[in-house]
């Protein structure tokens, strides 16, 4: 699944790993870290939130958890979390 060592793990839970390109667009947009991104498969009518694990991933891929992405296209938002107040 992902580059390197077998990580099985990686297929659990709600993180994703994205190419160093990425991580250099974000970057640009000046946006505040940790970010969060919407997942959204249109196919099965699912959508959920996910953080960047790593930005190790083969440039033009992102490795996603199967449980996710499973039967069609993706896409991926830049999500913006505004900070708890009262």
């Amino acid at each position: 699944m992902a580059p390197g060592a077998e990580r099985p793990e990686l297929n659990f839970g709600s993180k994703i790993l994205l190419p160093p390109s990425a991580l250099d667009k974000v970057s640009r947009l000046h946006v505040q870290w940790p970010i969060m991104l919407e997942l959204i498969n249109g196919a099965m009518s699912k959508h959920t939130h996910a953080g960047v694990l790593e930005f190790v991933a083969e440039e033009g891929r992102a490795y996603i958890p199967q449980w996710v992405c499973a039967g069609g296209s993706l896409l991926v938002l830049l999500g913006m979390l505004t900070v708890g107040g009262r």
